[in-house]
């Protein structure tokens, strides 16, 4: 019984001690959801997540106008049509009625997919500055207020309100993942600019790209020795020129009706360390001429200010 009663005793002052040393850390929590809403670039984000989303049910009630007015010219005229005839129409309507469940199917896929993506591009563009906060008030925790299973906690411990106007202030200089597919086609896993820090029109860009490990190309180039391939970064240096085009001349690029610039040449293109996973690759584009349909780019990539890469870069609008 007595090493029953130490046992407990022990036990319960182990927990007090733990629960204590829990109880001195300094936790914040954030609300993701309400980053997303009440940021600019969620925003931004959300506003062309719901056009797509209206783009998506268009669709979705053409084809399924397309299927009322087969079974209502059935209903309607069933009477005087052959068999034959029939029998195909009822094939037809079939089909189609498969053609419409598996294409809600596919949008209600996609969406959920666009919507996580906009989740964790957030996410990405906030995690900084979630840091900077943690640091500048001291806490030694930041959790997600719905993934935490928070009820409630005081307004001291709520960071949200802070990092939205962090987020909006860092972005007043800057485009998103958002702001950047409004600009060129590229989508992922082939679009490789996370940010615009700076943009001059008709000059000049200064974009970036983070490469995480989990890139797809890493598991093949190569797989004990990891590197990002040349032609990703001239990829990525061109895809940073597309964006300045079409954010400098975008009112005249649609007026004469054409829809997207194509890599033309590579010139005096150089590669001057590699870069790895975990590198964030800062891409500098210099508009040096234009030629009608033809535009002309100096480019380069450094990785903590050492020069990576660099090309001169042709493309023509088409």
């Amino acid at each position: 019984m007595k090493r029953c009663l130490l046992f407990a005793a022990g036990f319960f002052i182990l927990f007090a001690f733990s629960f204590s040393a829990y109880a001195q850390q300094k936790i914040a929590y954030i609300d993701i959801k309400l980053v997303i809403r009440d940021s600019e670039a969620g925003k931004a984000a959300n506003a062309s997540f719901q056009k797509e989303v209206e783009a998506k049910r268009s669709i979705i009630e053409q084809k399924r106008k397309a299927l009322e007015d087969m079974r209502q010219d059935v209903i309607q005229n069933g009477a005087v049509m052959s068999e034959s005839k029939r029998r195909k129409l009822a094939e037809t309507i079939e089909k189609k009625q498969k053609d419409l469940e598996r294409t809600r199917e596919d949008i209600r896929v996609e969406l959920q997919r666009k919507d996580l993506e906009l989740t964790q591009n957030v996410l990405k563009d906030i995690e900084a500055i979630v840091n900077k906060i943690g640091e500048q008030e001291g806490f030694d925790i930041i959790v997600e207020k719905s993934e935490a299973g928070i009820l409630c906690g005081s307004s001291s411990s709520d960071i949200t309100k802070k990092v939205i106007s962090a987020y909006d202030a860092s972005r007043e200089m800057k485009l998103g993942v958002e702001e950047i597919k409004e600009l060129i086609p590229h989508r992922e896993p082939f679009l490789f600019l996370d940010s615009v820090l700076e943009i001059e029109k008709g000059k000049k860009i200064t974009a970036e790209k983070l490469f995480t490990p989990r890139e797809f190309f890493f598991r093949g180039h190569f797989p004990r020795n990891p590197i990002v391939p040349g032609v990703i970064i001239t990829e990525a240096m061109a895809q940073a020129g597309g964006a300045l085009f079409k954010y400098s001349f975008g009112d005249e690029i649609e007026k004469k009706g054409f829809d997207n610039a194509y890599l033309m040449g590579l010139d005096r293109c150089r590669f001057r360390n590699p870069v790895v996973p975990g590198d964030r690759v800062v891409l500098e584009v210099e508009l040096v001429r234009r030629r009608s349909r033809v535009m002309f780019f100096s480019a380069k990539a450094s990785v903590d200010g050492k020069k990576v890469a660099e090309a001169e870069i042709s493309a023509w609008l088409v």
